[in-house]
């Protein structure tokens, strides 16, 4: 065991909830926080970008990628963190999280 040396892989700050690859890419992935995100990497990873702060909501809680197309994202949400109410609903993007509706 002396040889193995952990690290932390993913974004700061919550509980993961939902996470997702992108079949035949091994770069790309999605991770939905239960209180609050999404965040998507592009290099296994090893950095990671927050993709769903312009939303009403912030706890994610599931997501899913479209099997015709990766950039094609589904994020649902409960409407609640904390106590706090939120919209709810399930979210939409086609352009990898640009964008949603």
């Amino acid at each position: 065991m002396d040889q193995l040396n952990f690290r932390f892989i993913g974004p700061d700050g919550n509980r993961t909830i939902a996470v997702r690859g992108v079949p035949g890419d091994m770069l790309t992935m999605y991770v939905g926080m239960a209180s609050g995100g999404l965040f998507k990497s592009e290099d296994a990873g090893g950095t990671w970008t927050s993709i769903f702060d312009d939303q009403d909501i912030s706890s994610v809680f599931a997501l899913a990628l479209a099997p015709s197309d990766p950039d094609v994202v589904y994020v649902a949400s409960l409407g609640h963190t904390f106590g706090l109410q939120e919209e709810r609903g399930i979210f939409k993007t086609t352009d990898g999280g640009k964008t949603w509706w």
